[in-house]
């Protein structure tokens, strides 16, 4: 049982590929619309990004502890500023762990594809459940209006 389970009361199924690759989220059991509210609610507060500061910190330690390219000042401020406004699209606890393993296991100061592979599936599992959230909301409402 996961902790939004456990928090929310929601029966939460993974739907999984037949190479059992993680390719969505179910909501099963009977929930109303108010409780899926308050389930996209909790999610969505794990999705806040970090601050720009905080990740500008995250990428000093990296570059300080990592072999990296040598750019000049405004080259690597350039960089910095695009890691930057590409890691506020994910959760900032994704974020510093993605980033912390690539301290822990890269040599040189990794590559934004590189980056992103080691974040994205951290949140995988609270974006697809926040889409089956919606599409049970979706399907509640679709059900209200043809019972009206």
């Amino acid at each position: 049982m996961t902790s939004l389970e456990q928090h929310s009361g929601l029966k939460i199924d993974e739907r999984l590929s037949r190479e059992f690759d993680l390719v969505g989220m179910e909501i099963s059991g009977t929930v109303t619309v108010k409780e899926l509210r308050r389930a996209y609610t909790h999610i969505e507060k794990t999705m806040q990004p970090a601050s720009e500061d905080h990740l500008v910190q995250l990428l000093a330690k990296m570059q300080m502890m990592m072999k990296h390219r040598n750019l000049d000042a405004a080259h690597m401020d350039l960089m910095l500023a695009g890691y930057v406004e590409k890691l506020r699209e994910f959760p900032a606890d994704a974020v510093e762990d993605g980033l912390n393993s690539l301290l822990d296991s890269c040599e040189w100061f990794p590559a934004w594809a590189e980056m992103r592979e080691a974040i994205a599936w951290r949140c995988q599992r609270r974006t697809m459940t926040l889409e089956a959230i919606n599409h049970e909301i979706t399907k509640q409402k679709v059900r209200e209006a043809q019972n009206a």
